[in-house]
């Protein structure tokens, strides 16, 4: 279910969605993308990392013209888990 519209700005704590299963999903989840308005490359919103950028390299999005730096956005404890699969490719240094 989408609880926001597109261009909405919302706040920490703010429902944008609820998650699910339908079609040929594997699990319930929910596609979203997060794009900051200020401090950005071009001036223009620009699409970051909602999970901020923990590695060793400089974050991509931050390089990118149309790009900013990545943001961690979740409140303490709230953040969705990114999966064993995502866990296994940075550990082993092959980030997707």
């Amino acid at each position: 279910q989408i609880r926001v519209q597109e261009g909405q700005r919302v706040a920490a704590g703010d429902v944008i969605g609820l998650s699910g299963d339908s079609g040929c999903a594997s699990g319930p989840h929910l596609h979203f993308e997060v794009r900051r308005l200020d401090q950005t490359n071009s001036g223009q919103p620009a699409p970051v990392d909602p999970y901020g950028w923990f590695g060793s390299d400089l974050d991509p999005w931050s390089l990118d013209p149309l790009g900013a730096e990545s943001l961690f956005l979740w409140q303490v404890g709230q953040a969705p888990s990114l999966g064993v699969c995502w866990q296994a490719q940075q550990l082993s240094g092959h980030p997707q």
